[in-house]
């Protein structure tokens, strides 16, 4: 997998087009997984050949997302990974918004070029999702099946990116729309899914009636939480880079004092000194690797967010009420799953400083025959922290703590509401809180 481009922020042009977590070029043939990750087709046909593997007490091969280790077991046992990638859904929205009239694969008749025949393309269909000629825009015109679907001419760029309304299909029920939203379950349904799963279930609503009711001034504030988060783990991982280089630098600040002394008395230190290098490397490596396999999975984290910034200010720009819903309610689950991910990895405890409390090395190597190992101070790391209080989640009980401690409890007023009777004459004088409410005894 490619490095992450750190270098890419919300300032930035380019930031605002979809690219492919692997090749980080804008992708192309858009095709997700069931964690709505999205990779070039091709890409993700590479990554699952090299990648696909038996895990224990599993039937199924499978593979990790490449952005957010979510296990994605395959179909079957014996489907290869060309037809595992071709089986994978295509992103129509990202495939709408981001058609582009210049590309190679839009100057051709798809149709015709399947019938191996090089006529050139005019128009694209937004339900077959191709680049179509003259000859099968009237074809469209008399078949049956066909006639409902949009075409829309290649040179028109605005209305081909505008009016984006695309039936998403369920994954269990081929063919089938996803056009139910299951409150009680919160999750989107086909209309076998509700006969099948969620018959008994007494909240269901058309995705079309909660469209119209959707709340787009929140879901934009949403969007600008998500360029929020996006540079609060960018801030953390420039800060983990300057932690690396500290430790760096006091390693050889340390490495050179205790040189020095070697050297003083080399022919009776040698050995001695191999082996504190010895542990002193390795202790430096665990500690280096812990900052660097926090900070991967950071950037993996990194990588879900601006995906999912640069998705929702793309359907805000050009989706209907009813694609934002979606797009909203799949991305805050995405994120939330990623989140969750983070805090149960026990990579969160870093190395802050080392300190070397003597270098006696004479007296030591005489009293214990080694060097006294370098003490390393570590300190649980603040970033799930900092993350859950960007992430956009309103029952996040630590955002409303922080407000509460930033209270000026002095200059509050308490408004009595209610009083307990039947309590004792006397009572301990108390304070108690609960969120924002407050409940005091006197």
């Amino acid at each position: 997998m490619a490095e992450s481009k750190n270098e890419t922020t919300v300032d930035n042009p380019e930031s605002d087009q979809c690219h492919c977590p692997i090749c980080l070029s804008k992708v192309k043939n858009p095709k997700y997984l069931p964690c709505y990750h999205t990779f070039c087709e091709s890409c993700i046909q590479t990554y699952i050949s090299s990648t696909a593997t038996h895990k224990e007490n599993e039937t199924l091969k499978s593979i990790e997302c490449p952005v957010c280790r979510r296990c994605i077991e395959a179909p079957r046992n014996d489907i290869s990974s060309e037809d595992w990638a071709s089986q994978l859904p295509k992103n129509k929205l990202l495939l709408t918004i981001s058609v582009d009239p210049g590309q190679d694969e839009n100057k051709l008749c798809m149709i015709c070029k399947r019938l191996e025949k090089t006529v050139p393309a005019n128009h694209w269909c937004k339900v077959c999702m191709e680049a179509i000629c003259e000859d099968c825009k009237s074809l469209h015109r008399v078949v049956q099946s066909l006639q409902n679907h949009k075409v829309i001419s290649l040179l028109n760029i605005k209305e081909l990116k505008s009016e984006v309304e695309i039936e998403e299909f369920c994954l269990l029920h081929k063919g089938k729309a996803l056009d139910l939203f299951c409150h009680d379950h919160q999750e989107l349904c086909c209309s076998l899914c509700l006969v099948k799963q969620h018959k008994w279930c007494k909240n269901v609503n058309s995705v079309e009636d909660i469209a119209l009711e959707i709340d787009r001034d929140g879901i934009q504030k949403t969007a600008l939480r998500y360029i929020g988060l996006e540079k609060t783990v960018n801030d953390i991982l420039s800060e983990n880079l300057k932690k690396v280089s500290k430790l760096h630098s006091r390693k050889q600040e340390i490495c050179k004092v205790t040189e020095e002394k070697v050297q003083e008395i080399k022919s009776l230190l040698d050995n001695a000194h191999a082996m504190w290098l010895k542990r002193f490397e390795q202790n430096h490596a665990d500690s280096v690797g812990n900052i660097e396999i926090a900070s991967e999975e950071l950037r993996r984290f990194s990588t879900t967010v601006h995906e999912a910034r640069t998705m929702l200010q793309s359907v805000l720009k050009n989706g209907s009420s009813k694609q934002l819903f979606v797009t909203n309610y799949r991305l805050q689950n995405q994120i939330s799953d990623h989140i969750n991910r983070l805090k149960s990895l026990d990579v969160w405890n870093f190395s802050e400083d080392y300190k070397q409390h003597s270098s006696d090395f004479l007296n030591q190597i005489s009293k214990a025959n080694k060097f006294e190992d370098v003490v390393l101070s570590k300190l649980q790391s603040t970033a799930l922290k900092r993350i859950l209080l960007d992430a956009p989640d309103k029952d996040d009980i630590l955002k409303k703590r922080q407000i509460m401690s930033q209270k000026d409890w002095m200059k509050v007023t308490f408004k009595k509401v209610s009083q307990i009777t039947g309590f004792a004459e006397r009572v301990y004088y108390g304070l108690f809180t609960h969120d924002t409410r407050i409940i005091i005894f006197y």
